[in-house]
């Protein structure tokens, strides 16, 4: 009886998945999709209407299919997110585009975000995943939306990302700002679905990029 209980624990163990706070965003549809600008709001209890939000900074691409995830793998932590993206496997080799050249393909750890005070875009600079700070704002961190794009290689790159702001690049078109609570551009409401899928203490956020194409 003893053998089996430890046979029972291993399997139970070398099944579960340990990651608590998940933000996935995955591609459902038969065309590539690139995406940026993931938004997160970031809520304060002092005072309660505080808010911070933060923006990923570099373009992501999915072919049909494929995934990014952020992941937390601290158990019962639903809390901390985790800012660097999971990295790429043999069947999901999603593609990350260096904002201050989108041709250049960047390393998953090389994924960054923007950092700066609330005035927007005055005094923001990119920060690497890994360097940015966890927040002490409890437990409040959620998912608002991104910006569906385009690259236009015919379009001169204004970017220059060697000084303090970064200024927008030309070449990379959005589509659409995609806001979790359906205030999104008009005629992109059926392409993108949001839900969060709760098992015990996992906080799964969901996000499914669908047809139709090419945007």
């Amino acid at each position: 009886m003893r053998k089996f209980l430890v046979l029972l624990f291993i399997c139970v163990f070398s099944q579960t998945s340990f990651a608590t706070r998940i933000l996935e965003i995955r591609n459902n549809s038969d065309c590539p999709k690139t995406f940026y600008a993931i938004q997160l709001m970031h809520y304060s209890p002092i005072p309660e209407d505080t808010i911070v939000y933060r923006f990923s900074l570099d373009p992501i691409t999915l072919e049909p299919h494929q995934f990014v995830r952020f992941s937390q793998y601290t158990m019962g932590d639903n809390i901390t997110f985790p800012y660097c993206i999971e990295s790429q496997t043999p069947h999901n080799k999603y593609v990350i585009h260096n904002y201050c050249d989108y041709l250049e393909e960047l390393y998953y750890k090389e994924f960054r975000w923007w950092h700066g005070d609330s005035s927007p875009f005055t005094h923001y600079y990119p920060q690497f995943c890994n360097e940015v700070p966890p927040y002490v704002f409890f437990n409040d961190i959620k998912f608002q939306g991104f910006k569906l794009c385009q690259f236009n290689p015919l379009k001169k790159n204004g970017t220059n990302c060697d000084i303090i702001p970064v200024t927008i690049n030309s070449t990379i078109e959005s589509l659409a700002l995609y806001d979790r609570d359906n205030r999104n551009q008009p005629g992109y409401l059926n392409q993108i679905q949001y839900q969060v899928i709760r098992n015990n203490a996992i906080y799964h956020e969901l996000v499914t990029l669908n047809n139709p194409c090419p945007y």
